[in-house]
Parts: C-alpha cells; structure tokens; sequence
C-alpha cells in the first residue's frame, strides 16, 4: 500500500493541510512552521489503528491542545490510499479513510464522531454503494461490511477508540482487506529525536531476543542489529561499508558484549583498541548513525518511516551515507525526513526526492511540494541547501498559497 494524500483539518497548526508524499520526502521549514505536527498526525493514525488513540491524546494533554488553536471543537482526517489488487497483481485500487473527532462540550474529552474505509471510485469520488464501504460508524452506531456487501452491526464499541482497530479482535470483521489495511496502518513508525544522554535506554543493556524493527525509543538496538548482523550477510556488509565510509580504518567490527543473564550491550571494536567500546561509552553521533542506519536497512522495514531531524549529531560526511540508505529504503517504504540542515538537503542533490516546503501564517501551517521539473529548475541556480536558507521559497510558497486559494474560491 501506499499514502497518496494525507488531508489535515484542526490538528494544532495544521488548520486546513492537504499533503501529497512520494516515495522519499524531506520536510523543510523554520521552526514552528508545522514540520513535526505532521510527523503528529502520522503517529496519531498509527496510535489509532492500534488501538491506542486515547493514550495518545492523553500524552498530548487532552484534545484541547491537539485542536487548532485550542478553539476548535473537531479534528478531521483523511488519508487517500493505494491498494494493490490481490487478483490482479498489475492492478490496484483506492480507498480512503476518514476520521472525525469531536471534543465533548468544554472538557478535554472527546468522542469518534465519523470513521469511515470505503473504496473510491475512478474519478477519486466516493460510490454510493454499500458495496464499497468496509467500515462505517457515528457516535451512535458502527457497522462493518462482510464479504457479501451484508451490513453487520457491532453491538458493543469505544466511544474513543477506532473501530478499524476493533477489526484485529473482532470475527465480523472477516475481510482480509481491512485486516491489511488495519495492520499498514499501525505499522506507520514516527522516529523522533532520539534520547542518547548518560543512561538513557539506547546506552543500556538490553534483553537477548529476535527482533528485525527498531522502536521508535530505540532501546532495543541492540538485540534488532545482532539479529541482523548474525541472519542477513548483506544487512551486515551494508552496515560495515557505511561505518568504514564514515570512520575508515578506525572501524573494525560490532560487537555484542554480554551483560547479565540473558542480556547484551553493543559495542564498537575499533582498530588500535585492545577492548570493544560499549554503547555506554560510545559518542552520540556514533550511536545516532548506528541507529540510522538500522532503521533504514533493516529488511522489516515500516511501510512509512519518519524521522525528526536525522542530522542532529552527525558529522556532515555522514550524510551522504544516510541519504543513500534512506533512498534505498524508499524503494520498499515511504521515508519522511525533516530537516533544517542545508547540509543534509544537498547530500539529496542526485536523488529523486519530493521536497515540501513548510511556512507559518499568523500560526497556521501552510505547505507545498516541491518536485519534478519545477524542482528541476530551480536546483539550476540552487543547491537544494542554498534554497532551504534563501528567501525564494517562501515566495514562492506564498504564491502557491495564493492560487491554490484562488483554486479553492473558484471551484466553490
């Protein structure tokens, strides 16, 4: 599956967003220009589709603060997907999700107002047929649609949990397309910055297990990269390449250092060195590009991967490595990178890359993509660094603003 379109209405400064991503994305903008409360939405859906919506409103102190301007009464979602077709391998189709939260009077509660996974049509417009609706609910009833296109009602669900998470539990919900979808969704894994400080969870010992996927804390590193270093050769030729690009002849091998019953610490062997040096100990740049690239090459990579500011820490020779790997990743995933090193932006220079460009109006969000021969032509008088610092784009953005609002005025 793929995201086509992420649509935003009242989720902190994102009052009316309408994003297009491709397949490997760089985010750039000044601070407080909305950057990260896109990364937001993209845990928020996750967190739903896992059934853990509530708990993730919680962390952000009630829906007040996730609303617009603490002055909305509703947040509204839509995401635009592209599905392959199980009978036609060459073919796909689309369906769109839909999700309306409603916040409850003056508290800091809210309910699921509307949730809808429906198939669209050819035109991208809704069908009005049953036939193609999957799951639909308000506040007051929820149906799920079986194979046969027969309505089933669900007797018993949360007021503010998703019924596409019930689906995983649920023996009415017997339609593998919502299952995959349910599951894809879930699996969205947002990678903020990552805590390396004196004891944090990515310097401790960790429990000896088999994992192929990095948490977005990063406190299981260590057993996902023995896995990988011990089960994928070409995983761990990836890995010693990048850190010999990156630290040359220093480099030896990984290690992993016993630490308890039942427990390992990574390690770095460097040449000249009588003794490995343990995640305790190790710089945080080199633990943050450890990380990176785990993340990015391991094969059980999320269908959507985002990372906060992945250049933090790092020298700048490494970025050329990670945009390699992230343009690798992007050919099995879709990779959101946000940034504002002008730095890390040209190590892109040779790749294909969707670039949106983010600016705030009076507190709202307003974004655009910057791609294909528009980004062509400009990259002929910029580096993609040089634009990021000048004031070009943000005219630019602002005329794009202007015509889409002009667009909008028409049409209506």
């Amino acid at each position: 599956m793929k995201l086509l379109n992420l649509k935003v209405e009242g989720f902190r400064s994102l009052r009316n967003v309408s994003w297009e991503p491709g397949d490997l994305n760089l985010l750039v903008g000044p601070n407080a220009s909305g950057k990260t409360n896109l990364l937001k939405v993209i845990d928020l859906l996750s967190a739903a589709a896992g059934g853990r919506l509530s708990e993730r409103v919680r962390k952000e102190g009630g829906i007040v603060p996730v609303m617009w301007n603490g002055r909305c009464d509703s947040l509204k979602i839509a995401a635009m997907v592209r599905q392959p077709m199980a009978r036609e391998p060459e073919g796909s189709e689309l369906l769109s999700y839909r999700l309306l939260l409603k916040r409850l009077g003056d508290t800091s509660a809210y309910r699921i107002e509307n949730e809808t996974l429906e198939k669209l049509g050819p035109q991208l417009k809704f069908l009005q047929s049953e036939e193609n609706v999957l799951l639909d609910r308000d506040a007051s009833r929820a149906v799920i649609y079986d194979w046969m296109s027969q309505r089933r009602t669900v007797q018993m669900f949360s007021k503010d949990e998703t019924l596409l998470s019930t689906t995983a539990n649920n023996p009415l919900a017997a339609r593998s397309d919502i299952y995959a979808f349910q599951a894809w969704m879930h699996d969205w894994t947002v990678y903020e910055i990552i805590d390396t400080r004196r004891g944090s969870p990515i310097r401790q010992p960790a429990l000896t297990r088999h994992e192929k996927r990095v948490s977005p804390s990063g406190d299981n590193l260590a057993p996902v990269l023995q896995t990988l270093h011990e089960y994928d050769i070409d995983f761990r030729n990836e890995i010693y390449a990048a850190m010999q690009a990156a630290f040359g002849d220093q480099f030896h091998e990984l290690a992993f250092l016993t630490a308890g019953e039942g427990q390992i610490q990574l390690g770095v062997r460097w040449n000249g060195l009588k003794r490995p040096q343990s995640a305790a100990s190790l710089s945080d740049g080199t633990l943050r590009f450890l990380f990176l690239l785990t993340v990015l090459a391991s094969e059980d990579v999320p269908p959507i991967i985002a990372i906060e500011e992945p250049e933090i820490g790092l020298h700048p020779c490494m970025f050329p490595i990670i945009a390699e790997f992230a343009s690798v990743a992007a050919t099995r995933s879709q990779v959101i990178n946000s940034t504002h090193s002008p730095e890390f932006l040209d190590a892109f220079r040779d790749t294909t890359v969707s670039t949106t460009v983010f600016e705030s109006h009076e507190g709202e969000t307003v974004c655009a993509v910057l791609e294909g021969e528009e980004l062509q032509e400009w990259l002929k008088d910029y580096r993609l660094g040089e634009l990021h610092v000048s004031n070009e784009l943000s005219i630019w953005l602002q005329r794009r603003v202007e015509e889409l609002e002009a667009t909008r005025q028409t049409e209506t």
